[in-house]
């Protein structure tokens, strides 16, 4: 092959350095597109659950995944918001509409 021939870093036609995919977080890591990986954990209080970001995002959250935990027998809806690029911002209702105050644990993909 051509291997042999090619520069390590990050650019096209290149071979990945590993370290590019660090971000210096062990919450976080940058895939080979650019692309921020983050998850956390945490409590809400009165259903609403918002935590900084390992890593803010440079220019977008493209998706925020939440995750309900700990909520065996009890219906509970996630909405979540991506707008905020510094933030995981989520609230949590049961069937009801009213908040609740469960662990809650997101995934966040931006750029």
């Amino acid at each position: 092959g051509t291997v042999a021939t090619k520069d390590v870093g990050t650019g096209t036609g290149q071979i990945p350095d590993m370290s590019s995919f660090n971000t210096g977080n062990t919450s976080s890591f940058r895939l080979p597109t650019g692309h921020f990986v983050q998850f956390g954990t945490g409590q809400t209080v009165g259903g609403g659950f918002t935590q900084a970001y390992p890593t803010p995002f440079p220019n977008i959250c493209q998706v925020l995944i939440g995750v309900v935990y700990s909520t065996l027998g009890v219906r509970a809806f996630i909405a979540t918001n991506k707008s905020d690029r510094t933030a995981a911002n989520m609230n949590v209702v049961d069937s009801n509409g009213n908040g609740i105050n469960v662990t809650v644990g997101y995934i966040a993909i931006g750029r």
